[in-house]
């Protein structure tokens, strides 16, 4: 049962939301780099648009909520802050005062946890940890722990090197989208020491960096690690992003065989890498105990009682034999998967 302002109501698709006045705010932004920002929030609404008066409820929105974007500013050159603004500044304009958002850059989360809150707004996040400096604005968290999903990390490299694939002295390569952000410090801390207790002569090479958003800067990391280092048999994505140029990768060069690929994340892109070789086992989170926990805990905090500050749920491992049955749950046509199967 979904429960908006008293009323129950059912949600078949975006546009039911976007009329109850829901917004989504994806993780990877929905934008055309060569637009405007305006003309980026107001892509796709109907009737006569006028960009001139867009751009003055742009900026009106903007100072209401403390945000600071400039309407006619190209999307290309933004940060990826300014970037997560006008997403948010795009659901706002056409309504929206639920907001459901997966921030990826910590500072961008960070500012709009504390304008949320200065606004009378309970946050309830589903980030991966609460280790980034949120506790002050966040109530809960629910996720998956960064040490669980280092450990579940060695233990897909280690089934590589049970199923004849991988050596025991291979040398290991680790991409994190940051390595500046604490989740994804204790997620690699997590995966070097559970990796190197059980196999001591792998070496692992992680960068200091990270790759960030783009998939560009991702490719060219990748690029170099394996032209610098020719000896990697074995590469470990800890982000959906890294794990899709890995498997691009592994697709370019004809490396099905050579090289064993860890991807991260669940869902329907996931199970296809799978399928069709370029990936040899990815890290699924529980979603269904993500959703579940989540809205247990966001109803209880609505009606007055009070939930843990964390709430964790479980992970595992997926493998091509799995995916089949996978995409039977996640209902997936794979038919058009057997032309791409490496």
């Amino acid at each position: 049962n979904i429960i908006i302002d008293g009323k129950h109501v059912k949600i078949r698709n975006p546009q039911d939301a976007e009329k109850l006045g829901i917004g989504m705010i994806h993780q990877h932004f929905k934008l055309v780099d060569v637009l405007t920002a305006t003309e980026n929030i107001i892509l796709g609404l109907e009737g006569k648009l006028d960009l001139k008066a867009a751009a003055e409820k742009i900026r009106q929105i903007c100072d209401a909520y403390g945000f600071d974007i400039d309407p006619n500013q190209k999307v290309y050159d933004m940060s990826v802050s300014q970037k997560q603004t006008v997403e948010i500044v795009k659901v706002l304009y056409r309504g929206a005062d639920i907001l459901i958002l997966r921030v990826s850059d910590p500072e961008a989360f960070m500012d709009v946890c504390s304008r949320a809150v200065k606004n009378g707004i309970t946050v309830y996040s589903f980030q991966e940890s609460p280790k980034n400096g949120i506790e002050e604005y966040v109530t809960a968290w629910c996720g998956i722990s960064p040490e669980m999903l280092g450990q579940a990390q060695a233990e897909a490299v280690a089934a590589g090197v049970k199923a004849g694939k991988v050596a025991e002295d291979a040398t290991v390569f680790y991409l994190s989208p940051t390595l500046t952000n604490p989740t994804h410090i204790t997620n690699c801390d997590s995966f070097v020491k559970a990796l190197s207790e059980a196999y001591p002569n792998m070496t692992i090479i992680t960068d200091e960096t990270g790759s960030g958003q783009p998939a560009t800067v991702a490719a060219e990391l990748i690029d170099a690690y394996l032209l610098s280092n020719p000896e990697i048999s074995v590469m470990v994505a800890n982000g959906a992003n890294e794990t899709s140029v890995m498997a691009a990768k592994v697709e370019g060069i004809n490396a099905y065989d050579d090289l064993w690929v860890v991807g991260c994340d669940g869902g329907e892109e996931q199970a296809e890498m799978l399928y069709i070789g370029s990936l040899d086992v990815t890290v699924c989170q529980d979603t269904y105990g993500v959703g579940y926990n989540s809205a247990k805990n966001a109803l209880t905090i609505h009606q007055g009682g009070t939930v843990d500050f964390y709430t964790p749920v479980g992970c595992e491992l997926l493998f091509p034999e799995g995916v089949e049955e996978y995409c039977k749950e996640g209902g997936w046509d794979m038919t058009a998967w057997n032309s791409y199967k490496g």
